[in-house]
């Protein structure tokens, strides 16, 4: 192979490197007997688990001058042997198709399909051949078959001073389908999108193969950073990097080619080396193309502490601003833990899953979760909302509630004649400590079928009671430990120690 290096700085975002390497040479066979060899061109890196210099089979041609095949062979050898009158011949070979094509195949049947992960990469070689007359061997010139497909190798990383852009993906898109093997220059008739590879870091690396795509020369492109989607040919490659930057979407479109500007051409047997650095997410750079996306719940209901204290909608925001409408997107609602009989969307109740309609750039939903009762086991519930748009999820939020009866046990208040001791509820949701300048007090959070309070005194201090009222009046127990139904409805309890 050949290569070239070249590097560029995008002024606002993308450091961005390429390494382009070249194939060449050939092999010869004959009626006489002929040997020849085939082997794969050396290549300098190998950075996936492909075997980039396997040969595992050929298929063979020779061809007369009449374009008919006087020679087929199919083998899982790379040296060929074979018979033949002398004379000059066309010589066709591709290798690694993984089967017999055939002893006269059409030109449309010799064609290869993209796959996001190669074995062995297919490769070919044709040209002329003269095979000299001789009682002895014949050892032709070893072949060199090129491979049909370019790689890519990317590094994505972020630069310290970009913010708090954190990377999410990256994809290729607009990858050939298929290619003819002697003809891999063709414009493809269909194309694809790779892998999505994600991210939770600040760095992205990684290889992929990928058929030829010459989409050739836009001359009027003087500046990289208007080598972007406005620009390019519609169906030139691309690399697109999804970052995120808080309720920003931020997608990067990278385009490998033979310069920094104006080439579009991904060419077989072609090394390309993506160096690139995400520098910030100003969109005067023509590659640069982002939209916003925030989901906000507001329930209906008092919230104390996180906890919902009656059943009351919630109404979920979902707001997008930007190029949102080019990117498709979608969004979704799924309950994620509760009881979903009592799930209810829209006025739509029972179901796990909701698509949630998007009206424009502000979008309001009507959330509900109704148990009969705030048990245990019912009362909690999340539910997540989904966004996504044709390059795969954006982002997701998830809203945990919990329904609760609270109540309030006061352990010292405004005389000052108690504050010896404490209260604690094993099997309560949750117990928050609070006070005031006059007060000190327990804030429990219950279930349905209640909780269990002990008090505990201080030393040389004894409990005297659980009373409603704070002049020692509404005795409930003067039991240090008390089973509080939330049927009774206290929702202040008065603890005493003396």
């Amino acid at each position: 192979m050949k290569r070239f290096l070249y590097s560029l700085l995008l002024p606002l975002s993308i450091l961005y490197s390429c390494i382009y390497e070249d194939e060449a040479d050939c092999c010869h066979p004959t009626k006489v007997r002929v040997e020849m060899a085939v082997r794969p061109e050396p290549m300098m890196t190998v950075t996936r688990t492909a075997d980039e210099y396997a040969i595992r089979d050929l298929n063979f041609y020779l061809y007369d001058d009449n374009g008919n095949v006087v020679l087929h062979r199919y083998q899982t050898s790379a040296t060929l042997r074979f018979e033949c009158l002398p004379g000059d011949y066309r010589m066709r070979i591709a290798a690694n198709m993984g089967r017999d094509m055939g002893e006269n195949p059409a030109s449309e049947d010799f064609t290869v399909t993209h796959a996001d992960d190669y074995d062995t990469l297919p490769m070919a070689y044709e040209g002329e051949v003269s095979i000299p007359s001789s009682d002895e061997t014949v050892t032709l010139p070893t072949v060199e078959v090129q491979r049909l497909v370019a790689k890519i190798t990317y590094s994505i990383s972020v630069a310290p001073d970009a913010g708090d852009i954190r990377l999410h993906s990256v994809q290729p898109i607009n990858l050939p389908a298929r290619v003819r093997v002697f003809d891999p220059g063709r414009p493809a008739a269909e194309y694809t999108a790779g892998e999505i590879v994600g991210s939770s870091s600040q760095t992205l690396t990684g290889t992929f193969y990928m058929l030829p795509n010459l989409q050739g020369e836009v001359p009027s492109i003087a500046d990289q950073r208007d080598k972007g989607p406005a620009n390019a040919p519609a169906d030139a490659t691309f690399l697109r990097i999804r970052a995120l930057r808080g309720s920003k979407v931020l997608d990067y479109y990278i385009y490998p080619g033979g310069n920094n500007t104006s080439n579009f051409d991904i060419r077989a047997n072609t090394h390309y080396r993506l160096d690139i650095m995400i520098r910030g997410d100003a969109e005067v750079d023509t590659r640069i193309r982002a939209y916003t996306v925030e989901v906000l719940c507001t329930p209906e209901a008092a919230l104390s502490n996180g906890f919902l204290l009656e059943r009351q909608p919630m109404r979920l925001t979902l707001r997008l601003g930007g190029a949102y409408e080019e990117t498709g997107v979608e969004a979704f609602v799924e309950l994620k833990t509760g009881d979903v009989r009592y799930f209810g969307f829209e006025g739509q109740w029972g179901a796990v899953a909701r698509t949630m309609e998007i009206w424009g750039p502000e979008n309001d939903y009507d959330i509900r979760y109704w148990p009969p009762s705030f048990t245990r086991e019912e009362c909690r519930f999340m539910f997540r909302v989904q966004i996504l748009d044709r390059y795969g999820e954006v982002a997701s939020f998830s809203f945990p509630y919990c329904y609760a009866h609270l109540l309030r046990v006061y352990t010292k208040w405004f005389d000052g004649s108690n504050g010896k001791g404490t209260v604690a509820s094993p099997d309560a949701l949750r117990v928050v400590e609070d006070m005031t300048l006059a007060s000190w007090y327990s804030l429990i959070y219950c279930p349905d079928e209640g909780c269990t309070l002990v008090a505990t005194p201080d030393a040389d201090r004894l409990f005297e009671g659980w009373c409603r009222n704070a002049d020692h009046t509404g005795v409930l127990s003067y039991e240090e430990q008390y089973r509080f139904s939330p049927d009774d409805d206290p929702a202040v309890i008065y603890a005493y120690f003396r």
